[in-house]
């Protein structure tokens, strides 16, 4: 043990603040009188064995700031450290649970009403489940973002958590049963307590809200904490080399494991409606965060110029906050909808999700239009690609580098397309080549309806695979082509099972996204070819072109 909690006034350690926060004063301890700070650790089955304790004496404004004297347990020790707070009479008047440090490290701790609640909550849970789990926590928190959280909801929240991520068929069961070993699981989970990588989050950027929060006395803060979870989730799956995209797959099986429901029917109507406006939140902000992850990597790989990258980025950051801003506007109403709706007279809860749902889609249209190749970013690919085909750009498809958008307007390729082809035209102009064998996937309905084998609805639309080589295309380009048109495939058969109005089952689903993943990696292993005419293009190359074929999507 080698980490010491310090109170705030020194601006290191970690900073502890008893406060008043964003509610109402009788929420602030009592000016003048003497309080016992107590810190344990939380154990692997749940209990608590104390560390150290400390008095302190309240302020004018009832805050309290303090130090150790002894030192503290870190992450390679335990995962949580609790810190309770305590009158004359040794009743616990505030407490609040925060990660372990990492040696050496810093974190920021603030006790206030929520800190509390979730507190109190996540003890019960550990202790009823058996197990300090960082996950069951990590979900824990993103359900518990309301200080008014009945007691009798609690039991409820533990059986939550020991179905939908410890249950046979729960999210950890799923990982295991789909390729991640048991040292991956607990690396995973090591990670969302500490993680070193650069540029990473974990549980203490989460933690340390609620030390902004108690110092500005904003709920602010507090809204953006709930939006935060999914980037630590992401960044301790990449720490622990799990794929995104199972844990996005991991996230579904969660919500639909086996006695979830029955467990969500014995909580309270208002505590429901917080989990289910929590988990919209969640499952958008977590697919936003895997979108900027693999777009970005298979940007670099593909050598897309910084200036395109950041344009992507800046994208996708302009998302997230616009993520964040629907967090924060409705931050009341996902702490407490119940309150919020008597708070609002002739405001339903429809019209609040409706209103909700409507700007998350309206973020999503202007991140679409905001990572749109510009004219002349197109015009220089089709010149690429017709350098590298050795024709003229005029005998180039004439739809080569444009769409169409969900309302029928014809828009121009976004920018990872255009990167990923103007990365194989280089490749050709420097002396490689692409090779490509066409995949089986069925066709979906969907497809089947415009999909037509020589371009000719006069005769028909046959619902087939193009032959590009038969064509007369160059074999390169009949290659990307096939490829191009496969992805295409691929992502629309994920979504068959929802044809004709269909309401497939939790089992339909899960399968339906791990056969797109695998049908992925058949398509990957499928690309062959040079970058020069000597070296081989490589495992992330092909994984980055396939990627940057896709469209972006939050599903």
């Amino acid at each position: 043990m080698n980490r010491r909690f310090r109170r705030v006034a020194t601006g290191a350690g970690m900073a502890v603040a008893l406060a008043l926060g964003y509610v109402a004063p009788t929420y602030a301890l009592t000016a003048g009188a003497d309080y016992t700070v107590v810190v344990s650790q939380i154990n692997s089955n749940g209990s608590l064995t104390a560390v150290t304790s400390t008095t302190a004496t309240a302020d004018v404004d009832g805050k309290i700031g303090f130090d150790f004297p002894a030192t503290m347990p870190t992450a390679d020790e335990v995962h949580f450290i609790l810190l309770q707070i305590k009158d004359s009479n040794n009743i616990v008047v505030r407490q609040g649970i925060a990660p372990a440090p990492g040696a050496g490290e810093t974190n920021l701790v603030g006790v206030n009403p929520l800190s509390d609640v979730q507190a109190d909550a996540l003890q019960t849970v550990m202790a009823d489940n058996g197990t300090d789990d960082p996950l069951a926590a990590a979900f824990g928190l993103v359900f518990i973002r309301s200080e008014s959280l009945a007691s009798s909801d609690i039991p409820g929240l533990s059986q939550m958590m020991a179905t939908a991520i410890r249950g046979d068929d729960g999210m950890e069961a799923f990982l295991l049963a789909n390729g991640v070993s048991a040292t991956q699981l607990a690396t995973f989970k090591d990670r969302i307590i500490y993680n070193a990588t650069a540029g990473a989050t974990d549980m203490s950027d989460y933690i340390a809200f609620f030390k902004t929060a108690v110092d500005s006395d904003s709920d602010d803060d507090l809204a953006e904490a709930g939006g935060l979870m999914g980037d630590i989730l992401i960044d301790a799956g990449a720490a622990a080399d799990i794929d995104p995209q199972l844990l996005l797959a991991a996230f579904d099986a969660a919500g639909d494991a086996t006695g979830l429901e029955a467990a969500m029917a014995s909580i309270s109507s208002g505590f429901q409606g917080s989990v289910m406006a929590a988990v919209s939140g969640f499952q958008t902000r977590v697919s936003s965060v895997v979108i900027k992850k693999e777009y970005t990597d298979a940007l670099g790989t593909l050598g897309g110029s910084q200036s395109l990258i950041d344009r992507f980025n800046a994208g996708v950051q302009d998302f997230i906050t616009a993520q964040r801003q629907v967090d924060t506007q409705y931050g009341d109403y996902f702490m407490n909808p119940d309150g919020y709706l008597a708070a609002n007279p002739g405001v339903t809860e429809q019209q609040i999700r409706q209103a909700i749902d409507t700007a998350f889609q309206n973020a999503w249209g202007d991140f679409e239009a905001a990572i749109g190749s510009t004219n002349a970013e197109i015009t220089t690919m089709r010149s690429k690609v017709a350098q590298a085909l050795g024709i003229n750009v005029g005998d180039l498809p004439v739809d080569l580098g444009q769409k169409r958008d969900f309302d029928g307007n014809t828009v121009n390729w976004p920018i990872p397309q255009t990167v990923a082809v103007s990365w194989v035209a280089d490749t050709l102009v420097n002396g490689g080549n692409l090779g490509y064998d066409r995949d089986t996937t069925p066709v979906p309905a969907m497809m089947q309806n415009w999909l037509d084998s020589d371009n000719n609805p006069g005769n028909g639309v046959d619902g087939l695979r193009h032959d590009f080589t038969g064509m007369g295309m160059p074999v390169d380009f009949a290659s990307l082509m096939g490829l191009m048109e496969d992805v295409q495939i691929v992502e629309n058969s994920r979504y068959a099972i929802w044809d004709g109005g269909n309401q497939p089952t939790a089992d339909e689903r899960q399968q339906a996204r791990l056969t797109f993943l695998a049908n992925l990696a058949t398509l990957a292993g499928n690309i062959s070819g040079t970058s020069n005419g000597a070296t081989a293009i490589n495992a992330d190359e092909r994984k980055s072109l396939i990627k940057l074929m896709m469209q972006p999507s939050l599903n």
